[in-house]
């Protein structure tokens, strides 16, 4: 037995021989609604069980007894494309709420659907490691369920960015080969921006240096860790370009650093653009003594 509206169970709890009158409750419910223009990708966006099954049930009907007028809810189970693109739609959108009831939901209704690559990706940006071992879960089972998930995308560098690590570890653990090396290569320099040198390294191929990936990352630790390795000694073209980045952190140490181990100053056309662009920036983050110490300085006259 389907349940009724709340609001249908609230009336009929109030009338006299209401027990009896409880079995009316869905058929009124379905006599009030859904709305016939109420998507079901809309409806997930409310995370209700109990409107997504009477948009469920009231969709399934024959098509001799639907309406000459198109409405989303008349079509949820009879045309195959708008069927795959609402599974598509709503389970991008409860996924990126963290909805793993209606998530669940979805792929036990919806049958034979491909789980596109932005499911995945949104999982990971929001970092719910519990939707995405559902996927995997579902992908193993693909014979039962006939849902094809699709892997890879942005889904790594999107973890990374917003800090979640297990996610990170989790998709390198157990689906490392649908990434390519463009895909961990901007993992990598996500990592370095973000700085969070430990996923950097976590993530780095054999081989491979991390400095190559963080040529010219602005992230003041990343910046440092440079200075400390020598790295701006042999490269005075990075040297002017991690100067201007600092003055948002406004690390005037580090810019000073920096510059003791470039002079005399370079005689280049790109080292004095850069330099000119820090103090602009000083002038607009309103931080004088940076301000004061790039045009005092030999590189600023």
């Amino acid at each position: 037995m389907y349940s009724s509206l709340l609001s249908v169970e609230l009336i009929l709890s109030h009338q006299e021989n209401s027990a009896a009158l409880q079995d009316l409750g869905p058929t009124i419910s379905d006599f009030l609604g859904p709305d016939s223009n109420l998507s079901l990708h809309d409806a997930c966006k409310i995370g209700s069980l109990k409107l997504l099954n009477w948009i469920w049930r009231v969709s399934f009907s024959d098509i001799s007894s639907r309406s000459s007028s198109w409405s989303p809810t008349c079509f949820l189970q009879s045309n195959r494309h708008y069927y795959r693109w609402q599974f598509s739609e709503s389970l991008e959108i409860a996924t990126g709420q963290g909805d793993l009831t209606v998530v669940k939901w979805l792929l036990e209704r919806f049958k034979d659907c491909e789980v596109a690559v932005e499911v995945v990706e949104a999982a990971a940006k929001n970092g719910h490691l519990e939707i995405l071992l559902i996927l995997l879960e579902t992908d193993v089972e693909r014979m039962k369920t006939g849902h094809k998930v699709h892997w890879g995308g942005h889904s790594l560098s999107n973890a990374v960015e917003n800090g979640h690590s297990d996610v990170v570890h989790w998709l390198c653990q157990y689906k490392i080969s649908e990434f390519g090396e463009a895909q961990i290569t901007n993992a990598i320099t996500t990592a370095l921006r973000v700085g969070n040198t430990k996923l950097a390294e976590f993530l780095l191929p054999p081989g491979k240096c991390i400095l190559d990936y963080g040529q010219y990352c602005p992230h003041p630790d990343i910046i440092q860790w440079k200075l400390d390795c020598g790295y701006f000694r042999q490269d005075f073209f990075s040297a002017g370009v991690a100067i201007k980045n600092l003055v948002h952190s406004e690390r005037l140490d580090l810019m000073q650093r920096i510059a003791e181990q470039q002079n005399p100053p370079p005689d280049d056309a790109e080292w004095t653009t850069d330099w000119r662009c820090a103090m602009v920036l000083a002038c607009v983050y309103g931080n004088r003594d940076i301000l004061q110490w790039l045009m005092e300085h030999p590189a600023g006259r």
